[in-house]
């Protein structure tokens, strides 16, 4: 146990004397020291002041924004997230992570998992994150659609993936970010015979568009519920979405995701595909779960593909 707790702290002052200043250094390592013993870089947060960016798309962030009643969205919990390096030969490098959060006041009928809103943050260096203040609930960038009932997303939302580009049916000559992001609506459904009936466990996928990456509009997908890709037979739900670009002339996207199979009662990882991003048809699964015993047993769930 010595032996380990040296080698992470000198791992972690390796770190610190590669931040820019020691200004740097010194908030890096008193935040290790607040939260060494959970091991986190960014925890829950409900209270605290916050900044807006300045205008859209620009880095710099400014004002001092106040908590809101009930404190921000990610007071009591975080979940996936995803992160994005940029460099610009004038600013630098601009780190930005979107990430799945829940607030202390989030109702507690709707299924008890990370998801709820979508938050922002940005880094110089990928190590120390400032979290913004959107203009959604409590402070988030996207959270659930209140306004169109109908919705697959009226209850909770979470980030699968987000990516800058255009397709042929959107098409920006700087590009756009596409959020690939997951919800649920009231409806309510048992993950297990016998179990709890939970609101929002009949997940979809959907996806949202922004200019600056802060302020996000959704796209309506070819389902009457607005999502873009909805659970087929034989699964409970879709989400956590990841999109690998992998042909072009024409262009072919491909989504995995994972569901629930509602036969087997385990984890399964599958693909569908897509050539404008916006209409995605099912095609495969790709890993479900393994015999009894080995560490698949249960099935699979969150991934990460590289091409």
């Amino acid at each position: 146990i010595f032996v380990a707790a040296t080698m992470l702290a000198s791992f972690l002052l390796v770190i610190a004397s590669r931040l820019s200043s020691p200004l740097r250094q010194r908030a890096f390592l008193a935040m290790v020291e607040r939260d060494e013993a959970r091991g986190l870089l960014l925890a829950a947060e409900p209270s605290g002041v916050r900044q807006r960016l300045r205008s859209a798309g620009a880095p710099t962030a400014v004002g001092a924004v106040m908590p809101p009643e009930g404190g921000w969205f990610d007071g009591n919990s975080l979940g996936s997230c995803v992160v994005r390096r940029f460099t610009n030969e004038m600013d630098g490098d601009r780190w930005m992570m979107w990430y799945s959060a829940r607030p202390a006041d989030f109702d507690a009928r709707v299924m008890p998992i990370a998801s709820g809103c979508v938050g922002f943050a940005q880094s110089k260096d990928g190590l120390l994150w400032e979290r913004l203040a959107g203009d959604e609930r409590a402070g988030s960038v996207l959270a659930p659609n209140k306004e169109d009932w109908w919705w697959f997303d009226t209850e909770h939302v979470g980030v699968g993936d987000v990516h800058v580009m255009s397709s042929s049916v959107v098409q920006n000559s700087l590009g756009l970010y596409w959020m690939f992001y997951f919800g649920g609506d009231s409806a309510e459904a048992a993950a297990l015979p016998g179990g709890e009936a939970l609101v929002g466990a009949q997940m979809s996928i959907g996806v949202a568009l922004s200019n600056d990456g802060v302020h996000w509009g959704r796209v309506e997908g070819e389902h009457a519920s607005g999502a873009i890709l909805e659970a087929r037979e034989g699964q409970l739900f879709v989400g956590w979405p990841q999109v690998v670009h992998v042909e072009t002339k024409p262009d072919r996207w491909l989504m995995y995701y994972h569901s629930l199979d509602t036969t087997l009662r385990k984890f399964t990882i599958s693909a569908a595909e897509s050539s404008n991003l916006i209409e995605w048809k099912h095609t495969c699964t790709c890993l479900s779960a393994g015999e009894n015993g080995s560490f698949t047993a249960g099935g699979g769930s969150a991934r990460c593909v590289v091409r």
